[in-house]
């Protein structure tokens, strides 16, 4: 415990203490994967991009967010990262959550699962959460506040 105390002192007098990087926005936005039995779900596939503007790198640890369809919760997201994010620079966040649609208004019965008609549904999409990244010790919170309308038949690749 001390070493690591010593460590993140020596860190911070040579670097600086760490500024929580930027979120600047989610894109790419796709459908990867929907599974109609026996329990529908969407999986969806987005990346996040954030800036850091520290002179050094830092850790990805994790994301953790709520995704709602139509302004009703439909999932809460906890995904573990583990890779570096460099410095004085622009980092995409892959990230990864599924829908499921019984959570949802979007499919009201079979039926429109087997017509496909729930590719023509438009929906907004809203993510909130936090991805955590880490400088030495010291783990920083980078809060998001996402919102789309999309069409299904848009994010089918």
């Amino acid at each position: 415990l001390l070493f690591l105390g010593a460590g993140a002192y020596w860190y911070y007098q040579k670097h600086g203490e760490p500024q929580a990087p930027d979120f600047k926005e989610i894109k790419n936005l796709k459908i990867t994967e929907v599974v109609p039995f026996p329990k529908p779900v969407i999986t969806f596939e987005a990346d996040a991009v954030l800036n850091n503007s520290n002179p050094f790198g830092l850790d990805l640890v994790d994301a953790n967010f709520d995704v709602y369809v139509d302004k009703k919760k439909a999932t809460k997201v906890a995904q573990r990262l583990s890779t570096t994010m460099p410095a004085e620079s622009d980092f995409t966040v892959p990230l990864i959550f599924e829908v499921p649609l019984a959570n949802t208004d979007i499919v009201k019965d079979l039926s429109t699962i087997l017509t496909g008609g729930w590719k023509k549904k438009s929906v907004k999409i809203r993510a909130v959460g936090e991805i955590h990244v880490k400088a030495a010790a010291i783990e920083i919170p980078i809060p998001f506040d996402y919102e789309e309308t999309v069409r299904f038949k848009d994010l089918i690749q």
